[in-house]
């Protein structure tokens, strides 16, 4: 059951943004922010009422941090990986190999027509 005395803190709303942007669970969350009322950690419930946007918003500010660091190193730092990750994940580029046949090519006719005749049999 909900605790309606509960009063977030401004560090409770960084450690909830964070830890959701981490990837944690929200179970996991509830766990270490402790009502300073009753030394217990609040409940879904709870979590829920009153770090709704931070529950929201969490992971996507964590991407977006993410994804600003890998654009610097591309860009700033010229860290070849990172621009090559980004030309194949958000540009769609890829890798290409090229096949090329270096000897001789030889067809055995009567290979080919065994098999014909085999196809047409039904075999």
């Amino acid at each position: 059951m909900p605790n309606n005395n509960f009063e977030p803190t401004e560090q409770d709303r960084r450690t909830v943004e964070s830890m959701i942007g981490y990837g944690m669970k929200v179970e996991d969350v509830c766990k270490v922010i402790i009502n300073k009322r009753t030394g217990e950690p609040i409940s879904r419930q709870t979590c829920y009422k009153y770090f709704r946007n931070e529950l929201d918003t969490g992971h996507i500010k964590a991407n977006a941090a993410v994804a600003e660091s890998l654009f610097k190193q591309a860009v700033e730092k010229e860290n070849t990986t990172a621009a090559i990750w980004w030309t194949k994940s958000r540009m769609g580029w890829k890798e290409t190999t090229a096949l090329e046949h270096g000897g001789e090519l030889k067809i055995s006719w009567d290979a080919v027509d065994d098999a014909l005749e085999n196809m047409i049999d039904g075999e």
